[in-house]
């Protein structure tokens, strides 16, 4: 399932706070100002879903830290998470990764769900 009005583009300088906001980076301080290259936002109209990491590499690429906000729904999240993933993948496949792999956090069980299929 797709909601056809969520919009994926890699982050600008400018969305440092949004990004700052989305992920949960643990008990470590990040300063997202000095940069947000290889992420990519979802958004619909105009306000951020969620973000995913992509890291560009021959011929391995990997698509990390997928990060929703809590308050979609599952079936937003459920898009969303297709949505991220599936522009990282091509984005990484159009930079000449031949396999892409992913780690998923054990609590993030709609993601690992989404992954295998």
């Amino acid at each position: 399932m797709t909601f056809p009005d969520i919009r994926v583009r890699f982050a600008e300088p400018a969305d440092a706070p949004t990004l700052g906001a989305l992920v949960d980076t643990g008990p470590w301080k990040v300063d997202w100002r000095g940069g947000v290259n290889g992420w990519l936002i979802a958004e619909r109209d105009g306000e951020s879903l969620g973000a995913v990491c992509i890291y560009l590499g021959t011929p391995v690429g990997r698509v990390e830290m997928l990060s929703l906000r809590d308050s979609l729904s599952p079936r937003e999240k459920h898009a969303a998470a297709l949505a991220l993933a599936r522009v990282g993948i091509a984005s990484l496949f159009q930079t000449g990764s031949q396999i892409v792999t992913a780690q998923v956090a054990y609590k993030d069980k709609g993601f690992k769900r989404l992954v295998k299929r």
